[in-house]
């Protein structure tokens, strides 16, 4: 113990990254042949002062607020990172947007996901009878709403996931008829 009192004072001690982003929500509504998106990001900045945060990466960006003010970001190459004032937690809105992409018999887009420690989406895609599927993710939950297909997953935070879909037809078959030949 007498050791440990004639030691120096150490400094205080600084966090090893600036900030994390604690969880993202998404929601994604398809229409004609554009995907749209919200992203809400929730975080704490973990330094004092101004700390830069990776948020998307080969994303196109509409729109970015923090708490309903404007969010300064930069964009270098094809990746957007956002100035955060710190320490403490932050929230931010971005909205995204993105063509579909179109193949016979699919439609498709390419989400780009945060990188954060959960991500969540909400998908809300044309038609009643959609059969959906991710690149990478888990499809927790569908459903019906309005002639909509409403697909709800839980992503890969770490890759973007391409999302895409196929439309069954609803038509009732003919019934089948006995046909005799000679």
């Amino acid at each position: 113990l007498i050791d440990l009192a004639t030691r120096p004072p150490q400094g205080a001690l600084v966090a090893p990254v600036a900030a994390v982003l604690a969880s993202a929500n998404l929601r994604v509504r398809v229409e004609r042949d554009t995907a749209r998106g919200v992203f809400a990001i929730a975080g704490d900045a973990l330094r004092p002062g101004v700390s830069r945060v990776s948020l998307l990466s080969g994303a196109t960006l509409i729109d970015a607020n923090a708490g309903g003010r404007p969010l300064p970001l930069i964009a270098d190459g094809n990746a957007h990172t956002a100035l955060i004032p710190g320490p403490g937690p932050f929230s931010l809105s971005l909205e995204w947007g993105a063509p579909l992409q179109f193949k016979p018999g699919r439609a498709s887009f390419v989400l780009p996901v945060p990188q954060a420690g959960t991500a969540r989406a909400t998908f809300d895609l044309p038609g009643d009878q959609a059969d959906v599927h991710l690149s990478s993710g888990l499809i927790t939950g569908k459903s019906i709403l309005d002639g909509r297909t409403i697909i709800e997953a839980t992503l890969d935070p770490r890759s973007s996931t391409e999302v895409w879909w196929s439309m069954r037809d609803s038509a009732p078959a003919a019934a089948a008829r006995e046909l005799r030949a000679l």
